[in-house]
């Protein structure tokens, strides 16, 4: 018997009358749509974090409490460097010489890693280069040097008035100086038969201490409870990105100046990895810089943490750097402050470095 169907009424290509069968994509489309449906969040539009949206946050308590207790740790440290002072005065050889210069290495990285963010205003912690002619004799020029000039009196008032008097490498402040005496002085210099050691002894006395008391007054503008944090310190991640390339900057002159931070005491190379290991530290442990840095551009925000990365793997073995990787140091810095330069550069608005 055939099967009968009225005129007006078709039977499309699904076999139910009036229905035409679905393609494969209207199917697929229709899949999807179902799956998504039961998604939490699905159909919502995507939330992107950007740079400009980082920019503005500020910064976790984490960085404040970061630098009090750098601070706090820098005073201890110098606190001891003051004892280690007057114990190899009170009885000047090589042991207690060797605490000394122990305790001024412990006391001046401490520094290093208290000032990346906050530096002394004042300039009198850790000034340098130093001339020690200007405070004390040279081997050629036995009479010069503060030391030697009767005529100025050796106070923290003549000290303070006399630093940097002239020029900047005048210095009678500060970590350089301690140093010049801890490591480039003869123990015999310091005991009662050499002339001038009276006055000598005096003048380090007194330098100790007021490295000890400008430290403690820059830390006396901490206090968290009450939100008193030093000035300066960064509030923005855009800030600390710009505080930082500062950092950079000064660590690559320190690094290719002739008359290298911590001469006398042949701790340069400690020096530039104290400075770069805090930069990485604030990046990954402390804040979310690096991710900043990467919501600007992410193959310079890489290419960045590589060079910082062979930077500090260069500085890791102890003792001085061969030629080769001196050389290929001091170009690795030049790199990291251009790196971070051109990163800043692609700020929101266009900010200048």
């Amino acid at each position: 018997m055939a099967n009968y169907q009225p005129a007006d009424l078709k039977t499309g290509s699904s076999g139910m009358p009036g229905v035409e069968k679905p393609t494969s994509r209207q199917l697929l489309v229709a899949c999807l749509l179902i799956a998504c449906s039961c998604l939490p969040g699905c159909g919502e539009t995507p939330q992107t974090t950007t740079a400009n949206d980082i920019q503005t946050e500020p910064l976790s308590i984490n960085l404040e409490r970061w630098q009090q207790q750098q601070s706090l740790a820098a005073i201890q440290q110098t606190t001891r460097l003051v004892a280690m002072t007057g114990a190899f005065l009170a009885e000047p050889n090589e042991e207690t010489r060797r605490s000394w210069q122990a305790s001024w290495i412990a006391a001046h990285e401490s520094w290093l890693r208290a000032s990346t963010l906050v530096p002394d205003p004042a300039g009198t912690i850790d000034p340098w280069p130093v001339q020690p002619g200007f405070f004390d004799s040279l081997p050629l020029y036995p009479d010069s040097g503060i030391v030697n000039d009767h005529t100025v009196t050796l106070s923290e008032a003549g000290l303070r008035f006399q630093h940097q008097i002239t020029d900047e490498s005048e210095v009678t402040l500060g970590f350089h100086v301690i140093e010049y005496y801890a490591f480039d002085r003869d123990i015999g210099d310091f005991t009662a038969e050499k002339t001038g050691s009276e006055r000598r002894i005096l003048l380090l006395n007194l330098v100790s201490n007021m490295l000890l008391k400008d430290q403690l007054a820059l830390s006396q503008q901490f206090d968290l409870e009450d939100n008193l944090v030093p000035a300066g310190l960064p509030l923005t991640l855009e800030g600390l990105a710009r505080q930082l390339h500062r950092q950079l900057e000064e660590v690559y002159d320190d690094y290719r100046e002739p008359d290298r931070h911590g001469e006398f005491s042949n701790t340069t190379p400690d020096t530039v990895h104290t400075s770069l290991g805090v930069l990485q530290e604030l990046m990954r442990d402390t804040t979310d810089l690096e991710e900043y840095l990467v919501s600007i551009d992410p193959v310079a925000a890489r290419t960045f943490q590589q060079t910082l990365d062979e930077a500090l793997a260069l500085l890791a073995p102890p003792g001085p750097l061969a030629e080769s990787s001196a050389a290929r140091l001091l170009l690795l810095l030049a790199s990291l402050t251009h790196q971070i330069e051109d990163l800043i550069r692609q700020l929101p608005g266009e900010a200048q470095v």
